[in-house]
């Protein structure tokens, strides 16, 4: 990733949420990095707790990582997915279902059970 120059940032008295990204990851020039730390210095809240938030994303994701599951594990997940595979169709189609199909005004909520229809090549 380039690092990032200060020329667009010094015209705003606050950093874009952009430059304090780079800057807890420091993706910024050194000079950059020295403007931006002393506008924290000087005590901007707003910017100091723009950092905060970037330095807990930063956290969590260096934590990342540790969260990959094991090798074997993914291997047995997977090789029992593989050993469902679809059952062929018999010839039963399905026709009707009365839950995809809106009740007639006047009877709705007088209707309890769900119906099907099916049909067969037979």
């Amino acid at each position: 990733m380039a690092v990032r120059s200060i020329a667009a940032e010094t015209l705003m008295r606050h950093f874009s949420e952009a430059f304090w990204a780079d800057f807890v990851r420091n993706q910024v020039s050194a000079n950059t990095r020295m403007t931006m730390q002393q506008h924290i210095d000087d005590g901007c809240k707003r910017c100091k707790a723009a950092v905060q938030m970037w330095l807990g994303v930063l956290e969590i994701a260096e934590k990342e990582g540790g969260l990959t599951p094991p090798a074997d594990v993914v291997h047995l997940v997977k090789s029992q997915f593989a050993a469902m595979t679809p059952q062929k169709s018999s010839g039963v189609r399905l026709v009707f279902d009365s839950m995809l199909q809106p009740i007639t005004a006047g009877l709705r909520g007088s209707v309890a059970a769900r119906q099907f229809l099916y049909e067969t090549d037979d």
